[in-house]
């Protein structure tokens, strides 16, 4: 109607309104109408950057397909969840996302060109696999005494000497600091080098035993040290039962003195 008669109608008051060609209820700027009210085809936005395709308008899911499905100007490599900014790990064994989602000439890639992050024993998850020091700890074994040498049946995993332990496992008695290997051999109850004394004639007249018992050469305990020291070595029972019957037999037959 021409409401203020002057020969024209509704000039001054029509709505501009954009054309929508694909039906996503976003319109072409480019394309426009001048109505009072939305013609059929027609959308009151104007921000679609591509009228020909129903799946890009604003707030579309960016793919990676080089198209800017979401209309906003920075677009490739620009993805949403599951694509891009999310982080990623690339074409290495560790688990470690040290990267994140890309797109190239279309394609969806990974920037993580880090490489392997090995496993080191730092008490850290260095290969991201939700586990710390795996496979990388070393074995110690448990010291009571000063003597450096550790029980192989008793062991600790860790990544530096705990207290109580040590690397070496070759003590046979971790109660006795004084028993270790190297340590000095004692006279207790280990047989030593027996060495015989000389003898004299008259011992040689009968059995051929010896006039002295022959000694050994060992050593004792002083307190937390060992010294020289020189035992008799011991006769077995059967010679000193052939010593006394000798020594009898040798005497009937020595004259007697007046």
């Amino acid at each position: 109607m021409d409401n203020d008669c002057d020969a024209t109608t509704d000039e001054g008051v029509k709505n501009t309104y954009y054309r929508d060609a694909d039906g996503d209820t976003y319109g072409n700027i480019s394309n426009t109408a001048q109505a009072c009210s939305v013609p059929a085809g027609y959308v009151s936005d104007s921000t679609d950057c591509n009228d020909g395709d129903a799946f890009v308008h604003p707030g579309a899911l960016e793919l990676c397909n080089a198209v800017n499905d979401d209309c906003k100007r920075r677009h490739l490599g620009r993805l949403k969840r599951g694509l891009v900014r999310d982080a990623c790990d690339g074409a290495d064994s560790d688990l470690c996302q040290e990267g994140g989602y890309q797109c190239t000439s279309g394609a969806q890639t990974c920037s993580d060109v880090t490489g392997d992050s090995v496993e080191v024993c730092d008490g850290l998850d260095n290969d991201c696999d939700a586990t710390t020091d795996e496979g990388v700890k070393n074995t110690y074994y448990r010291t009571r005494t000063a003597d450096t040498y550790g029980n192989i049946s008793n062991t600790a995993q860790a990544c530096s000497v705990p207290a109580g332990y040590v690397s070496d496992s070759t003590d046979c008695n971790d109660g006795d600091a004084l028993v270790h290997p190297g340590a000095l051999e004692l006279c207790n109850a280990v047989t030593t080098t027996v060495t015989p004394a000389p003898r004299t004639a008259q011992a040689r007249i009968g059995s051929g035993m010896p006039a002295t018992a022959p000694t050994r050469t060992c050593a004792r305990r002083v307190g937390t040290s060992v010294q020289a020291e020189h035992r008799p070595a011991p006769m077995l029972p059967e010679i000193v039962s052939r010593y006394a019957t000798d020594w009898t037999t040798t005497a009937t037959r020595l004259p007697m003195r007046e």
